[in-house]
């Protein structure tokens, strides 16, 4: 549980002073902390809007180091010039004088200018996308070993996979990417965990520490105070609003085991009939801490962020799910009352796993690969179950392996925003038959939405082998050649078959004769659909062979 410090609010310009025996604290799900930001007005258990006095400020190419940040108590002075300064005084700031054990990130901006962040305010900002990494996190001494089965990234693409541990949904994503793919944001989360266990063990009162998860230049936007010692000036960031610093990925594929439904779905599917009444469709929300049903599809309760986006850096970048996700259940039309819970799951429960996120629900994105694709897998499979392992589709990409299929698309791949590969899925054949190419790319482009029922995906096979393009450069001309080719070349104008130039490329179907030749199979209905479709044989039996 969290302890939070509340106090009465006065609309009036003479009560600028609120005194200590307006003070009240609450105690809330650590869960819950996204919802809650400091400054934040609220009244008969609604947010009615923020503190009037927040000015928002921009601090430009903030350098984030080891010798910039300084993580201490906000009861420990400043040193500045030989002069000890508190950075928060009790008489600028009256609420904290019983919390001066509170851990506060300082960061010099300028000649007597400092920037403070609350360590909770570190913690709600870059680590609260998800509530229920949240309270991992705060868990105790094992919270590092919950957050992802198997992570994995490509140094060269910097393309990742990252597999979400049971029970984390798939807005923790990039979270926990950055936790696993950065060593300063995994020292972040080791000092909150190590905060927490230390205090446990010597039954003291828990104020989390943490600090930066990155190291390197960003611009930060914050709204909070000015608070002004002579000629010093402190800048109190009571709420983070937007943070440039790259995440340490440059796509991201993740598998989760849980789905999100939205709030909203319900007010939206409402019946003609309740909107002609003057009934309230919102739903109201109850938030507990207990135990949740294993049978309700955990819901989503977004937090009341007020910009569009808190990291840019993710705005250009592919954060994608891998696995199939399993449909949501069908929508009320009405907007019943809803009991929220994020403890553990219980079958006797009657309460709705609440999981709060920086998104109104988690946006799924369920990768099907093309029909050609599909049917070449297939085949190879087919064959192989025969005991014919002379061909075997392996993933181009380490990253890929635990997908359902060998298939990755294009612009997972390569780092580029040629929106073409979109449509391009991409597997390697591995080989061993004498006289041919061991290692060939097969790529499959998905035929265009105009293109008639019976016409093939398009198909192609080149030699390529990946521990000579390490860099990926080879590939990544090779799929944008291929995204180029908007149609079939005529059969007469002949190929080429060598690394780094585009062949010809067929209908997939037309591929069949040399993977029947590879594995030695002839093809008794070649003829027949030769004939039907008027598809030659495709170059690359004479050309790889």
């Amino acid at each position: 549980m969290a302890q939070l410090v509340l106090s009465r609010w006065k609309d009036n310009e003479h009560a600028a002073r609120i005194h200590r025996d307006q003070f009240t604290t609450i105690a809330i799900p650590i869960a819950y902390l996204r919802l809650f930001r400091i400054g934040d007005l609220w009244n008969g258990e609604e947010r009615i809007g923020t503190d009037k006095d927040f000015v928002q400020e921009t601090f430009e190419d903030l350098t984030i180091n080891d010798a910039t940040v300084e993580v201490a108590p906000t009861g420990l002075p400043l040193n500045q010039g030989g002069i000890s300064l508190y950075p928060l005084p009790f008489s600028a700031l009256e609420a904290h004088r019983d919390h001066t054990g509170a851990f506060c990130a300082r960061v010099p901006v300028a000649n007597n200018v400092t920037l403070v962040v609350p360590c909770m305010e570190l913690i709600r900002f870059y680590f609260g996308a998800s509530g229920g990494l949240l309270k991992r996190l705060f868990s105790g001494a094992l919270a590092s070993r919950q957050l992802y089965t198997s992570a994995r990234i490509n140094p060269a693409t910097g393309i990742a996979h990252l597999d979400l541990f049971p029970g984390l949904p798939g807005v923790a994503a990039s979270t926990v990417g950055r936790i696993a793919f950065d060593p300063q944001a995994r020292k972040a989360m080791r000092w909150l965990v190590n905060s927490g266990v230390s205090a446990a063990a010597n039954k003291e009162r828990h104020y989390p520490r943490t600090t930066f998860p990155f190291l390197g230049e960003t611009t930060l936007t914050a709204q909070g105070r000015w608070i002004e010692q002579g000629r010093h000036r402190v800048f109190l960031a009571e709420r983070l609003v937007r943070c440039t610093h790259p995440f340490p990925f440059q796509k991201l594929f993740y598998t989760s085991q849980v789905n999100l439904a939205a709030m909203s779905n319900a007010s939206r599917q409402k019946s003609e009939r309740m909107a002609r009444h003057d009934e309230d469709p919102r739903p109201k929300v109850y938030l507990t801490d207990g135990m949740v049903a294993r049978d309700l599809q955990a819901m989503a309760v977004p937090s009341p962020e007020d910009i569009d986006c808190s990291f840019p850096d993710l705005m250009t970048k592919h954060v994608r799910r891998v696995k199939t996700a399993r449909p949501v259940g069908a929508h009320h039309h009405a907007a019943p009352d809803v009991t929220l819970a994020t403890g553990d799951p219980l079958s006797s429960s009657n309460n709705r796993e609440a999981e709060v996120t920086t998104e109104t629900a988690e946006q799924a994105i369920i990768e099907t690969y093309p029909e050609g694709a599909a049917f070449l897998h297939q085949v190879i499979e087919d064959v192989r179950f025969e005991g014919n392992d002379s061909i075997e589709m392996v993933p181009i990409r380490d990253e890929a392996a635990s997908q359902e299929t060998p298939f990755t698309r294009a612009d997972y791949l390569v780092p580029t925003t040629d929106s073409r590969l979109e449509t391009i899925w991409a597997t390697r054949l591995s080989i061993s038959a004498p006289g041919i190419e061991p290692s060939l790319l097969l790529l499959v482009k998905e035929k265009p939405p105009w293109a008639s029922e019976n016409s093939d995906d398009q198909g192609i096979l080149l030699p390529y082998r990946p521990d000579k393009d390490p860099q990926g450069h080879v590939l990544e001309k090779l799929l944008i050649d291929f995204a180029g080719m908007d149609r079939g070349p005529d059969p007469n104008e002949g190929t080429v078959n060598y690394p780094g130039q585009i062949g010809l490329s067929y209908g997939v179907s037309a591929l069949l004769p040399f993977l029947m030749r590879v594995w030695g199979i002839e093809n008794k209905h070649y003829e027949e659909q030769k004939r039907q479709r008027a598809l030659s044989v495709t170059p690359l039996e004479s050309g790889v062979g």
